[in-house]
C-alpha cells in the first residue's frame, strides 16, 4: 500500500545518492523529481479500503500534462549539479540529513548487490 510506495521514494532517493557518489567525477547528472499527487498514478490491484483512497486521490490529482510539464522543464534546463531532487518543481536539498546519507546508500548498494549475486547463483 501506501507504506511501501513512500519506501519506494525513499530508496529511489538513496539509489540516486549512491549513483552520485560512485558517478560524480564522470559529471552525469541524476536528477530526482517528485512531481506530487498526478491524476494518473495510483493504478494496480488494491484491497477495498486502498481502491477507495486511490480513487480519491485520482480525483484530487493534478492532470498528467502538469508532471510532464515538470519532467520537460527539467530535460529542457538541466541542473548544474550531478546530484538534484526536486518536490513539486521546487528544489529540495540533497546534502545533510538522512534522505541522501551516503553511508545508508552505500547499506543499500550493498544488500542490492548481494541479493543479485544470490539470485544469480540460484539461477538455472
Amino acid at each position: 500500500g501506501w507504506d511501501a510506495m513512500f519506501q519506494g521514494g525513499r530508496l529511489n532517493d538513496l539509489l540516486g545518492a549512491r549513483f552520485d557518489t560512485e558517478h560524480q567525477e564522470r559529471g552525469i547528472r541524476y536528477v530526482l523529481l517528485f512531481p506530487g499527487n498526478i491524476s494518473g498514478g495510483f493504478v494496480g490491484e488494491f484491497d477495498l479500503v486502498m481502491t477507495v483512497r486511490a480513487e480519491e486521490m485520482r480525483r484530487a490529482g493534478a492532470p498528467i500534462q502538469g508532471g510532464v510539464r515538470l519532467v520537460s522543464a527539467l530535460i529542457d534546463s538541466p541542473p548544474s549539479a550531478t546530484l538534484s531532487a526536486f518536490q513539486e518543481g521546487r528544489p529540495i536539498t540533497v546534502r545533510g540529513g538522512s534522505t541522501f546519507d551516503p553511508d545508508h546508500a552505500k547499506r543499500l548498494h550493498d544488500i542490492t548487490q548481494d541479493l543479485i549475486q544470490r539470485a544469480r547463483r540460484s539461477a538455472p
